[in-house]
């Protein structure tokens, strides 16, 4: 997993490649709480993205590096 986070846009988005909801959103949760915290004249959210499900041990690194650069480059984050 591996948390994304828009200071412009106020959110926290976390891809999770192997789908295992639980954990992504309690990591999700902790850094919308360091965030309000530190950051609290922002109205901070969580985003949602539907995303493909690695279906083996080995890829996630290409499933996090794809979805960065498609992140970084156009910020649109539906049919990941």
């Amino acid at each position: 997993m591996i948390p994304f986070i828009d200071l412009d846009e106020g959110y926290v988005l976390c891809l999770d490649p192997k789908c295992n909801s639980e954990n992504a959103f309690q990591l999700t949760d902790y850094y919308l709480n360091i965030l309000k915290k530190q950051f609290s004249n922002v109205n901070w959210h969580e985003q949602i993205v539907d995303q493909d499900i690695q279906h083996d041990a080995w890829n996630c690194g290409v499933f996090v590096i794809q979805f960065a650069e498609r992140f970084i480059k156009s910020k649109n984050y539906t049919n990941l």
